[in-house]
Parts: structure tokens; C-alpha cells; sequence
């Protein structure tokens, strides 16, 4: 999975970029080492195990762009002009984009049994009830980390619906690309699944308090992704 979206990433037309692979614990960097060798762009941190959120933080940390794109490693970027879509759109603002795609439903061996589109949208009231931002098709300044703090790693689910939250707080522009490819896998060991039904309801939970959102529905972007496809 690691490899494939590396390589996404390598297919980009836009080539004025470094990419970073935080490592929590898996073996990326000796894998790394041995597939993208002769990749000057390509580099790996250590993040002790210590957890996505922290790993994200890590990231932006050592990070020497001026604009920071995530990409987890089940996802893709399927257009080659995505990252010169987000460049264009940020220019020298202090802002974000997002993107639309696909989540791409998937059996224990990765092969695609289904694929929905995924509508990706957010407005300052529409992000208070629901996320329909993808994490890999999301880019923002990083200079806003600096501004308004790291991610919350007490949210270890929902950091990012509180990260949006808190860009939309303080008047942050969020420029929409449309669809751009972006392929999210969805299967059995991703935290959105249902084994992480407790952990998700627990953080979802934390996440309304934080921002006094009110009772939120338990969703992810699958369901979210089915609704909209059936209109609801």
C-alpha cells in the first residue's frame, strides 16, 4: 500500500515537492530504503509508535514547504495535476483546499468490490453537524500551524474534524477543486471501520464537547459517501 502511494505521488506533474513518510512503528524506512533508494525526494521519520496524530504533528514539523498535503498510506492520488491544483488554488494565502473522490471499498487482499463517489464540501455551519472533507484530499498553508497549534492528540480519531473546525474559527478560506481522483480505501483496518465503533463514539463525543456541537450522529465517510448517492 506504502509503495503504491508513493508512486501516486511520484506521477504528479507538479514536481517542486518533498515528500515525507512518518514510520510509527511498521517498517517504512527499511522498505523506503530498499523501493525509492534513488527518490531524492523521498524521506522517513521516526514516530516511536507513538500514534497518528503525533505522527501528523512530526510531519508538519520537519516539513520544509510552504503547503502540506496528506496522503495516508491505503490512499491514492489518482489525478497527476492534483498537487498543481492545490499550489494554484493556495498561492501565498494563509489557506486550505479540498477535493472530491472515491472511496473504493476493498476485500483483505486490497481488490475493489465496490466504488462510491465522495461529494467532498464544508462551509463554516455545514462542518458544526457533519466531515465531508477527506484527509487525503485535504492541503493547507502550514504557516497556520504555527498560528493556531498543533493537532489535538487527545482527538486521536477525529483530530482532523476538530482541525477544520478550528481553521473555520478562525476565518481560514477553504478553496474546493472538485474532483481530483482522490482514491480512500476502505477495509477492515481502518479506524473508520467497525471495530473502532467505541473508540469513535468516545471521540466523537470529546470532539462535540470541545466545540459545543450538540448530539453528533456516528458516521464515516462510507455512509456519508452512500447518502449522497442515494440522495439523502
Amino acid at each position: 500500500m506504502l509503495a503504491e502511494a508513493v508512486a501516486s505521488v511520484l506521477r504528479q506533474d507538479f514536481d517542486d515537492y518533498e515528500i515525507l513518510v512518518v514510520d510509527d512503528g511498521v517498517g517504512a524506512a527499511e522498505f523506503l530504503a530498499e523501493w525509492f533508494a534513488a527518490e531524492r525526494a523521498v524521506r522517513c521519520a521516526d514516530n516511536r509508535e507513538a500514534g497518528q496524530v503525533r505522527a501528523r504533528n512530526l510531519g508538519v514539523a520537519l516539513a520544509q514547504g510552504g503547503i502540506v498535503a496528506f496522503l495516508d498510506d491505503d490512499d491514492r492520488w489518482g489525478s497527476p495535476s492534483y498537487l498543481a491544483a492545490v499550489d494554484a488554488a493556495i498561492g501565498g494565502e494563509q489557506a486550505a483546499t479540498l477535493a472530491s473522490g472515491e472511496i473504493v471499498i476493498v476485500d483483505d487482499q486490497m481488490s475493489a468490490l465496490e466504488t462510491i463517489p465522495f461529494p467532498a464540501s464544508t462551509s463554516p455551519e455545514s462542518i458544526r453537524s457533519d466531515n465531508k472533507i477527506l484527509v487525503s484530499g485535504f492541503a493547507f498553508s502550514r504557516g497556520l500551524s504555527a498560528r493556531l497549534g498543533p493537532f489535538d492528540e487527545t482527538l486521536p480519531i477525529y483530530w482532523d474534524w476538530d482541525w477544520y473546525l478550528r481553521l473555520h474559527t478562525a476565518g481560514v478560506a477553504f478553496h474546493d477543486l472538485g474532483p481530483q481522483q482522490v482514491k480512500i480505501h476502505a477495509h477492515r483496518g481502518a479506524t473508520s471501520g467497525a471495530g473502532h465503533s467505541a473508540l469513535r463514539a468516545d471521540n466523537l463525543a470529546l470532539l462535540a464537547a470541545k466545540h459545543g456541537l450538540g448530539p453528533l450522529a456516528l458516521r464515516n465517510h462510507e455512509s456519508i459517501a452512500r447518502d449522497a448517492a442515494s440522495g439523502r
